[in-house]
């Protein structure tokens, strides 16, 4: 993991440890970080997204399997910044991926998160927990975004 689609349709495998640009623009900044489980020892699985940037006006927002921070305080419920994000916790939703020899996939753990920049299309994040092995909890990310100036990163 990540297994990525980029704007110009390119198909992107990486399973490395360690951190990496999902997005990164003066406006918004949206990074991965990849590390290995007991279930995957060798290939790193994205365990958490972090999302920041000018748009986010001082807040950084990390999601992980277990647990959402914004700037380090733990979000435990729908959250609302006017102007700056949405966070909203579901059962509901298309999961971005379902990976092969899991057990149950009924019970969803979703955070849809809406990152406002000021355009009529605020960028959307979809952030898939998946719990049903201990130690080898990961993230699953769908990113829908226009691009941005300046834009890097795998979605670049």
């Amino acid at each position: 993991d990540p297994h990525i689609e980029t704007f110009d349709g390119k198909e992107v495998d990486d399973f490395k440890t360690g951190a990496f640009w999902l997005v990164k623009a003066d406006e918004v900044e949206i990074q991965g970080f990849g590390e290995t489980t007991d279930y995957s020892p060798r290939k790193a699985v994205t365990k958490i997204v972090s999302i920041g940037g000018r748009k986010m006006k001082g807040k950084v927002l990390t999601i992980g399997a277990r647990y959402a921070d914004l700037n380090g305080k733990r979000v435990s419920g729908d959250l609302e910044l006017p102007d700056i994000l949405k966070i909203v916790y579901t059962e509901n939703g298309t999961l971005v991926d379902i990976p092969k020899n899991t057990p149950n996939t009924s019970k969803k753990h979703i955070v849809h998160v809406k990152v406002f920049d000021g355009t009529s299309e605020p960028i959307l994040i979809q952030v898939d927990r998946w719990l049903h092995s201990p130690g080898n909890e990961y993230i699953n990310v769908w990113i829908t975004m226009h691009s941005l100036p300046g834009q890097d990163g795998y979605c670049g």
